[in-house]
């Protein structure tokens, strides 16, 4: 190999809590994000679960011919045994240097009001010795409870904007996200305020009029662009693939963003496509490439989806600038999510990177600077970290 950045460390741009209390699934049953039923079968047959499990074999320095089963049965022991040992040690072994974790978690909440509580972020907080955690806030999850209150529109907003601000006081976020492609969908309007006033109203009416409710989330979001400058932080956004079937695929692709990310406003917020906009990653690169303020990660295709890395990065990175790509696992739930996308993106990167080399795109060097600006670097320069 030409290129080899495996021991290179990582900041994950994009990922979530898992403290231990909080692990209700079995093991096998957390590398798909479908609400649906997922049987055993099913899931085990899946090349992600080859690859975890394989990776875990050999970290965990078990029997080649141990099977999945005894792998997961001992990786079980381990973390049961002494987790906060078991996730530090993860972290290390995969170069984890730096975790941007969305602490408004997780995204079913939206329905089921089911947060994760202050007492399980603190024993998250508490076990993690090995990196440094940085946190986002979404914005739906501040204004949502307010909705409930029935207040004068004024009245909301002046409410949002003295919430998020205790908020960013508190938590001293690196940035904001948005999940309103979940809610309504990616292709945001640019309401007036008279608009989303009357919407407002008619909304609380009817919390089913989805017309009205997407009107409202729509300036919402625009509305809050501004406290992305106000505050200096990014915005994240999710895009592509998710929770299904709370995350609407048909609502989802990147290029919807077009006219929002063109917006003279929204062109001063560096933005992070987050997920790659997987499946769409041809469009989400496309769209990074032509707007100067817009990045994206790589969530989704790790740790979600088999060899995507193999194939996807080299789809990105047919236009997408090195300059505008950050590694992200969306891992969360589980301690394994973070560390496995570390370990196997940073061997896809390497394998890509030497093919670089070896068609002479570029220097081992020039690829060796791309691939720290991938897996950490860039991400230091856009959170200022």
């Amino acid at each position: 190999m030409l290129v080899d950045v495996t021991n290179y460390p990582v900041i994950d741009n994009h990922c979530h809590p898992y403290p231990y209390s909080r692990e209700k699934r079995p093991f096998w049953r957390c590398f798909n994000s479908t609400l649906f039923e997922q049987t055993e079968e099913m899931a085990k047959s899946t090349i992600v679960l080859h690859m975890v499990t394989n990776e875990l074999r050999e970290y965990m320095g078990m029997d080649p011919a141990s099977s999945m089963d005894e792998v997961i049965a001992e990786r079980d022991r381990r973390y049961h045994a002494d987790p906060k040992a078991w996730v530090n040690a993860l972290a290390r072994d995969a170069g984890l240097e730096q975790a941007i974790v969305d602490i408004t978690y997780p995204i079913t909440a939206w329905k089921s009001k089911k947060f994760i509580t202050q007492a399980e972020l603190d024993e998250y907080y508490g076990a993690i010795e090995s990196y440094i955690i940085r946190k986002e806030l979404r914005f739906e999850y501040m204004y949502d409870p307010l909705i409930a209150k029935r207040l004068s529109f004024q009245a909301f907003l002046e409410d949002y904007y003295a919430v998020v601000d205790e908020a960013v006081k508190r938590e001293k976020p690196v940035t904001f996200k948005s999940v309103i492609g979940y809610i309504t969908g990616l292709d945001v309007g640019h309401p007036s305020f008279n608009q989303a006033e009357i919407a407002y109203y008619r909304y609380l009416q009817d919390p089913n009029d989805f017309a009205n409710e997407k009107i409202l989330r729509d300036f919402m979001l625009y509305d809050s662009m501004k406290l992305c400058l106000k505050y200096n932080l990014p915005l994240q956004i999710h895009t592509g693939s998710g929770n299904t079937p709370l995350c609407r695929l048909t609502k989802m692709n990147p290029l919807l963003l077009h006219d929002f990310l063109s917006d003279e406003i929204n062109r001063q917020v560096t933005t992070v496509i987050l997920h790659c906009g997987y499946p769409f990653l041809r469009e989400a690169a496309y769209i990074v490439s032509h707007f100067g303020q817009a990045h994206l990660d790589v969530s989704q295709m790790v740790y979600h989806a088999g060899l995507a890395a193999e194939t996807g990065f080299k789809e990105l990175m047919e236009t997408c600038p090195f300059t505008k790509v950050l590694f992200a696992s969306d891992g969360g739930g589980i301690p394994e999510h973070t560390w496995y996308s570390a370990k196997y993106f940073k061997k896809a990167l390497s394998r890509a990177m030497s093919d670089y080399v070896e068609l002479g795109v570029f220097s081992r060097e020039t690829a060796e600077r791309y691939a720290a600006m991938v897996l950490s670097e860039n991400a230091r320069r856009i959170y200022r970290l």
